[in-house]
């Protein structure tokens, strides 16, 4: 409805509720996690919560809609952790050497993932 102060453009729920197929979502994921852009995911999240929304606003919601919704909020959020842990890879532990001194890595690696999840949610949050 009002696009003019958004973020990112608004999807129409109500038709990707309609027609979009789970081979297509699956790809459209697929696709985003190759290229490793959380940006797009950003916006497709907040597109999915502003159009939900807006359905809302027109008394188009459901109760089967929101759930809809929130389903595919929650696969861009795994989709947005998968590819921080590819950008992020923990470091390999070697048996043969001190698996301790490596515990300041692999915790700097999660706090690193963390930080950048969570700058993910709020960014996107309608």
């Amino acid at each position: 409805m009002n696009n003019g102060r958004r973020k990112w453009p608004t999807l129409d729920v109500v038709n990707m509720f309609a027609t979009l197929t789970a081979d297509h979502w699956s790809s459209c994921l697929k696709k985003a996690y190759l290229s490793g852009n959380i940006t797009k995911l950003m916006a497709w999240r907040y597109g999915f919560q502003a159009g939900l929304a807006d359905a809302g606003a027109k008394g188009i919601s459901s109760e089967e809609l929101d759930k809809w919704v929130i389903k595919r909020c929650m696969n861009l959020e795994k989709c947005a952790r998968l590819i921080l842990k590819k950008k992020h890879p923990m470091p390999k532990i070697d048996p043969k050497n001190d698996k301790y001194s490596l515990i300041p890595v692999i915790k700097a690696a999660k706090k690193k993932r963390d930080m950048e999840f969570s700058n993910f949610i709020q960014k996107s949050n309608f």
